[in-house]
């Protein structure tokens, strides 16, 4: 039986304009699939979109860095950042920000 979570089924309620939203528990957390594609991963209910040269500046720019799952190793860097809180606010932008994540998606995978 497919594991199931609140907070992922609240992001895939509001990214649903974006096309096919789904989930899968892995390593942990959760990855979250847009038509297919990863361009999210939830850890500890924390959305954390995926983010290139691109899209990145956008998070730093607000002080956000990348996921590290384990601190104390370096190494462990992802290139996911935590969804700044105000973009919860209002559905044209968390509509923008994972379309951003899709389009990081795409370039990372050609």
């Amino acid at each position: 039986m497919p594991r199931t979570n609140e907070f992922c089924d609240y992001v895939a309620d509001r990214l649903a304009p974006l096309g096919t939203v789904t989930y899968r528990f892995m390593f942990g957390g959760y990855s979250i699939y847009l038509d297919g594609l990863v361009i999210a991963i939830v850890a500890d209910d924390t959305l954390l979109l995926r983010a290139d040269e691109e899209n990145r500046g956008a998070y730093e720019e607000r002080g956000i860095g990348p996921f590290q799952p384990f601190p104390d190793k370096p190494a462990s860097t992802m290139p996911f950042y935590q969804v700044p809180g105000d973009v919860f606010g209002g559905q044209d932008e968390l509509v923008r920000w994972p379309r951003l994540s899709r389009a990081a998606t795409l370039r990372h995978e050609a």
